[in-house]
């Protein structure tokens, strides 16, 4: 293991980068839930349309 690094750190560093994931995921998931309603929204016009 190189100097300076304990395993308290590395904890440490761990959880703040699932910390950030998490916020990661949550943004997807909102990501995902405003591109379907997009695409229904989508295809809604183009059966009006037909």
């Amino acid at each position: 293991m190189a100097e300076g690094i304990t395993n308290e750190l590395m904890y440490e560093t761990l959880k703040a980068l699932r910390a950030e994931f998490s916020g990661f995921r949550s943004d997807m998931r909102d990501a995902k839930a405003r591109l379907s309603f997009i695409e229904s929204y989508i295809a809604t016009m183009h059966t009006d349309k037909a």
